[in-house]
């Protein structure tokens, strides 16, 4: 019934575009219509190369790099450099900039005015405090595809009970890591990115964990599953020593949009 009813749609759809071409007739016409996986693929072949044949005008005028810096500025900006700012638009693209500036805008964002104090060199540390933080994740570079390839569920098992978690949240564990790995290695924006993928938590924990309230699709949640690792690989580790550094060095990085709850030094991982 649905072949029947997907044919007589499709000979219309044709019908009325005036696609008369001998072939399409003859293949839409006979008396036992092609399978329902050949029409759809025809269907989709035909209305793609339709889509594809109207031509959308692009509206949005272009602008050099030295007329985007001006326009920065125009929007409330501050700009110390103007050299300096055009070359990182030139060279990092303005698009990937906008990203680390809209945190800059005052509301309602969408009229692209920029708070008071905001500045271009704000934009850069956001910037450089993301590929800063890619230094916490090389460690874990390709662990997730040997571990999910291997194929015996014991081993599996044995391998995450030595971490105290059970197989599926220590796969996927180890799965997030691998996406904001690959993010900072790209140098994408991390630092108040919200993921997509959401962790799987745990039965049951014997080691310490965090126990406030937050959210697992923040860069802070990846942070406590990285600190966890490497409180059972190495429990002398340094890493929040390091983070500390990090947040010295770019003062300008307002911890909550990471995701950091307030009172997060106190939790059991971080002790």
């Amino acid at each position: 019934m649905l072949k029947f009813a997907l044919f007589c749609v499709l000979s219309y759809y044709f019908h009325a575009k005036g696609w008369n071409n001998q072939r399409l007739c003859v293949t839409l016409h006979y008396e036992n219509p092609p399978s329902l996986s050949t029409m759809l693929k025809c269907a989709g072949r035909f209305c793609f190369y339709e889509y594809m044949s109207i031509r959308i005008p692009f509206v949005k005028t272009y602008f050099t790099p030295q007329e985007l810096v001006q326009l920065l500025k125009a929007r409330g900006m501050k700009i110390a450099d103007e050299e300096k700012a055009r070359h990182y638009i030139s060279h990092i693209g303005y698009y990937r900039l906008s990203a680390y500036m809209h945190p800059l805008l005052s509301m309602p964002k969408e009229q692209h005015i920029f708070k008071q104090g905001a500045t271009f060199d704000k934009v850069m540390c956001y910037i450089a405090s993301t590929r800063s933080y890619g230094c916490c994740y090389s460690i874990f570079g390709v662990i997730t595809n040997i571990y999910s390839n291997i194929k015996n569920k014991k081993l599996k098992k044995h391998i995450a009970q030595s971490f105290g978690l059970q197989v599926a949240p220590f796969e996927s564990w180890l799965t997030i890591i691998a996406v904001t790995r690959n993010s900072c290695c790209h140098h994408a924006r991390i630092w108040n990115r919200t993921f997509s993928i959401r962790a799987t938590l745990p039965i049951r924990m014997s080691r310490p964990w965090i126990s406030l309230p937050t959210d697992p699709l923040k860069v802070y949640f990846d942070l406590c599953i990285i600190k966890y690792f490497l409180d059972v690989i190495s429990p002398n580790n340094d890493m929040l020593g390091k983070m500390q550094n990090l947040f010295t060095a770019f003062p300008e990085i307002d911890k909550a949009a990471l995701g950091f709850p307030i009172g997060w030094e106190k939790e059991p991982l971080w002790q």
